[in-house]
């Protein structure tokens, strides 16, 4: 890529100099902690500078998109050791701990100086920085609560139920990733420049703006499921309603669930449209018989039905899997897993989601290898 990671000199004082687990830790006298504190210091004051460049010296924006994001994931996982460091160093080693300490500020500096000045770079599935969180999450309160106090909104019960409390849920979420927040920021934006809730069709324009918003909530799901099965009773098709609908790619509420769309699109083919549906066939809002059955015998998987795929791909791909097919791997482990929004998964649905696999999926496959090879390294 033609830049090279130039903070090892911060790993080996986070990871080696400054851990207590595991190993003996050299003692320093009190000028050796000053000295690692002015270091620190100065590369506080010199680092955008010499970040820009290197930014500056790439060809594209691909490169620098990728180095943006190597070196956040970086910052996060010293963030991570130099924690650590600080449980294991408190009482026993207390200028250690300082440094630590002066280690922490630094790294949470580190973040949030690629969070403010590059945020079109980062992938919406990064951690951030408390500075960055902190700052956004105070100014999401204030929008919600002006969210909160339009007229219309007040007695609205998807805002109350559902859209509110989603939302509270999030901001008070200390691990809330970069698109999570940019999420919110639109959502709650988008609210408030609604001017009224208005009939325009089958569904109303609060209805229609959540769903272009990929809102894919489980409790607005199944609004969506009772509502579309209420207007078949009065022979209303509410898919052609929904089709009609353009549902955002780029954005999403949740990445552990398919999109609206694929959500919508699997319920769909599972009930087909039928006129004058009578009121026992319409499902109940209690968890049913089937849903419970799921929860007892299966695992569920916190990935979507492509993420999946594309991780038994992988695996498959890399000869992991000792099988004569793909076909194969899809027919044996189908049965095994259900996911959060489809009790059964069938091989060839989890087949044909492997390929071609959309840009998200891939970034929360690899973000969920990356956890599993960190707890690995720490066990």
């Amino acid at each position: 890529m033609g830049a090279i990671y130039s903070f090892k000199w911060l790993d080996n004082l986070i990871i080696n100099k400054l851990s207590a687990a595991g190993s003996a830790v050299t003692p320093l006298n009190r000028e050796e902690v000053i000295l690692v504190a002015r270091t620190l210091a100065e590369n506080k004051e010199t680092l955008p500078f010499e970040f820009l460049q290197k930014l500056l010296s790439l060809k594209n924006e691909r490169q620098c998109k990728r180095l943006v994001n190597r070196y956040h994931l970086q910052f996060v996982l010293l963030r991570e050791h130099v924690r650590r460091n600080l449980k294991h160093t408190k009482t026993t080693y207390p200028r250690i701990y300082e440094l630590n300490c002066y280690a922490e500020e630094f790294v949470e500096y580190l973040l949030s100086l690629i969070e403010m000045r590059f945020p079109n770079y980062l992938h919406n599935d990064s951690p951030v920085s408390d500075t960055f969180r902190n700052i956004t999450v105070s100014g999401l309160k204030n929008l919600l609560k002006k969210v909160k106090e339009k007229a219309f909104f007040r007695h609205e019960p998807i805002i109350d139920r559902i859209v509110i409390p989603s939302a509270i849920s999030t901001l008070e979420n200390k691990e809330v990733t970069f698109g999570q927040l940019n999420y919110w920021q639109e959502m709650l934006g988008g609210l408030l420049s609604m001017e009224a809730i208005q009939q325009i069709s089958h569904f109303n324009t609060l209805e229609e703006f959540l769903i272009n918003m990929n809102f894919n909530h489980a409790h607005f799901v199944s609004y969506l499921q009772q509502k579309i099965l209420k207007g078949a009773k009065n022979n209303i098709d509410g898919r052609k309603y929904f089709r009609e609908i353009n549902i955002r790619r780029d954005i999403y509420y949740s990445n552990t669930h398919q999109s609206l769309h694929r959500i919508m699109h699997n319920w769909f083919t599972r009930n087909p449209y039928t006129p004058m549906i009578e009121s026992s066939s319409v499902p109940a809002v209690k968890e049913s018989p089937l849903s419970r059955k799921t929860k007892n015998t299966k695992v569920i998987l916190k990935l979507s039905v492509d993420q999946y795929g594309i991780l038994l791909r992988a695996a498959d791909q890399t000869k992991l899997l000792d099988a004569p097919s793909f076909s194969h791997v899809c027919e044996t482990m189908a049965p095994i897993f259900a996911t959060a929004n489809q009790e059964e998964i069938s091989a060839n649905s989890l087949r044909s989601n492997a390929y071609p696999t959309e840009e998200n999926d891939k970034l929360v496959t690899i973000r969920s290898l990356e956890k599993m090879i960190r707890w690995i390294r720490e066990c």
